[in-house]
Parts: structure tokens; C-alpha cells; sequence
């Protein structure tokens, strides 16, 4: 069952902000500093006194030792933010999201059909020039894995502005079969079944993406997610300037209007 591997869970992240709501800064801090997390840390453990005899008295019984803990803890921050800051110190990198070579790439309801493959099949535009150029640029394999198949699939890569809702047709790429069912997940379990497809794309997403069936659930979930947020807006469509120079006749794309049969 792969239903386990499909759950997605939202990390939460907790944080402590001090506003402007203070009710006065220890006693020669300047306002200004007292909106500031580190200077007023190192006032309230300053050898001025009144604001930590303060917090001691205002501990709660029975905290001693949770309270000496706490400012053993901020002693250390301060420390080595002090440290960072006089480049005696790196500070940790940012960690960077992972990327996979291979995720579903679902298309929002509202440009169902809008495609080049829609407004040209058929035509001499894409049968004798984008595929057979697309073909020839990826050497006769799949862009993604690099395997050879008897039928392989143009593929058309779009790239999302969420902000401003404009979906940009930045390419092609030739997919093998196996690639393109994870690519339109969607599109394939509403065609040949849920069930089917959903284990067939983990499968071929382990194996691409080197990784176990719950991270090819994850990442499934995170498509499904982006999708259902896409679906939300009303798009408008832009073709990339350098595909509009190679083939004039996509030209007419971001008016194109398919009609849809499902």
C-alpha cells in the first residue's frame, strides 16, 4: 500500500520577536537598542544589575535550574554571534532545498489544452520542425534519464510565475515514456486508473531520483500541493522570446483557445 506515502505534513517553525510593545528598555539603553534581540540580551546579563536581579526575582519556583539553563544557552548565542561578527567565526551555510531530476509537472486546470503539441498537431510547424529538432538536440534520448526508447514524447517545459500568474513556455525536451507518465501524473491515473500509474511513477521516481518510496511520495505530495494552489488563479501564457524567433507560428499561443474534450 502506498497510501502511508502520500501524507504530507507542514513544518512549523517557532520564533521570538521582540516589538515595539516593550514597556521601557533596562536602564542606559538607548530605545533604539532595545528593539534589538542581542543588545537587549546583553543588557539584561550586563553587570547593571537591576534588570537580572529582576528576572530572578520574577523566576518561577522550582525553575532554578531551567532558568540557569537558559542563560548559559543565550551566553553561548551571544558568543558565538560575537565570534561571526568579529570573522573569528563562518556561520553554517544556508541549507538549500534538494533538487530532483525527475517531478511531476502538473498542469493548472486553467491552462488544460493550452499547449504548442494542441494548437499545432499535425502541422508541418511540429512535425517537421519542433520534434525533429527537439529529437535531435537531446541525441535521440530521454532529456531526464537518458534512455532510448521506440516512442519518445516532446515535452514542453513551462515555468510558473505564481506571483504574477504567467505561465512561460521556455522549451522543449524529449521524454521516454516512463518519464512522461511522472511528468503528467495527473493527466495519466484519470486516463489509465489511479492505482496503476501511482505505483508505476514511484517506482520510476525511486529510480531516477535515487531515493525511497516515502521521499517519492513527498515529492508527490509537494507537486499535488503547488497544483492545487495553481489552480486557484486565472493564467495568461508568454512564449520565450528565442522560441518565438525559431518558430514564428507560436506566435499565436497565448490566445489560443483548445476545446476540450474531458
Amino acid at each position: 500500500m502506498l497510501s502511508k506515502t502520500f501524507c504530507h505534513h507542514g513544518w512549523k517553525s517557532k520564533s521570538l520577536a521582540l516589538t515595539d510593545s516593550f514597556n521601557g528598555a533596562p536602564d542606559g539603553l538607548a530605545p533604539n537598542r532595545a528593539r534589538n534581540p542581542i543588545c537587549l540580551t546583553e543588557a539584561l546579563l550586563s553587570d547593571q544589575g537591576k534588570a537580572r536581579g529582576d528576572i530572578r526575582k520574577a523566576r518561577p519556583q522550582g525553575a532554578g535550574d531551567a532558568g540557569a539553563k537558559g542563560l548559559k544557552q543565550t551566553r553561548m548565542q551571544m558568543g558565538f554571534r560575537s565570534a561571526i561578527r568579529d570573522g573569528k567565526m563562518e556561520a553554517m551555510p544556508e541549507s538549500k532545498p534538494k533538487t530532483y531530476r525527475l517531478v511531476p509537472e502538473m498542469v493548472p486546470s486553467d491552462l488544460w489544452g493550452r499547449s504548442a503539441y494542441q494548437m499545432l498537431k499535425g502541422r508541418v510547424a511540429w512535425t517537421k520542425r519542433i520534434r525533429p529538432d527537439t529529437l535531435a538536440l537531446c541525441k535521440q534520448r530521454c532529456k531526464v534519464c537518458a534512455a532510448e526508447a521506440e516512442r519518445m514524447l516532446c515535452h514542453e517545459k513551462w515555468v510558473y510565475d505564481d506571483k504574477e500568474a504567467f505561465a512561460l513556455l521556455s522549451g522543449f525536451e524529449m521524454h521516454c515514456p516512463s518519464c512522461d507518465l511522472v511528468t503528467h501524473i495527473g493527466r495519466m491515473a484519470k486516463v489509465y486508473g489511479p492505482e496503476t500509474v501511482l505505483a508505476s511513477a514511484v517506482e520510476h521516481l525511486c529510480k531516477v531520483n535515487k531515493c525511497d518510496e516515502e521521499e517519492a511520495g513527498e515529492i508527490t505530495a509537494d507537486a499535488l500541493k503547488t497544483w492545487e494552489m495553481r489552480n486557484r488563479k486565472t493564467w495568461k501564457i508568454r512564449v520565450a522570446p528565442e522560441l518565438l524567433q525559431r518558430y514564428p507560428e507560436l506566435e499565436r499561443l497565448p490566445k489560443f483557445k483548445p476545446q476540450l474534450s474531458f
